[in-house]
């Protein structure tokens, strides 16, 4: 019986280990596919998250394309309206500068037709051997004279 047991206690003690290894390599295998499987998982999540930097990257350099073409588009146009501008104020100076000679050449015709006035009068003056305020006076007697006359005749005829 002695033998028995010894022999259930060897074979009992083979069979456990065997149990107790084959045991410890599923747990190793086990956690090896654990860390296998970590590894995958975490590279996944690695990817992932590279290629949402990625298409955010993108994203946001096409949306900075945008902005800096509609800036573009905008400067352009502003370009535009000052070279409008400049065009519109250099023809108004223009525009200005003849005004100013016009205006300049009418005062000299001015001054010559005060000239050409003042110097006939002076000879009418002369021909006539009466003033300025003289010969008025002459005229609206004749012209009240005339008046007088015409509606003297009118009466008449009525």
């Amino acid at each position: 019986m002695a033998f028995g047991l010894l022999v259930g206690y060897i074979f009992r003690k083979t069979v456990g280990e065997r149990a107790i290894g084959s045991a410890e390599q599923r747990a190793r295998n086990i956690i090896l596919d654990a860390e296998i499987r970590s590894e995958t998982i975490k590279k996944e999540i690695t990817i992932e998250a590279k290629e949402e930097a990625h298409r955010m990257r993108s994203e946001v350099e096409r949306e900075i394309r945008e902005r800096r073409a509609e800036i573009q588009r905008a400067e352009k146009r502003l370009i535009q309206k000052e070279e409008a501008i400049d065009r519109k104020t250099e023809n108004l100076e223009k525009k200005e500068e003849s005004i100013l000679r016009k205006e300049q050449q009418l005062i000299e015709k001015q001054r010559e037709l005060d000239g050409f006035i003042s110097k006939q009068i002076e000879e009418l003056e002369r021909i006539s051997g009466y003033t300025q305020e003289e010969a008025k006076n002459i005229l609206l007697a004749n012209i009240e004279k005339e008046v007088r006359y015409e509606a003297s005749v009118m009466i008449k005829d009525i």
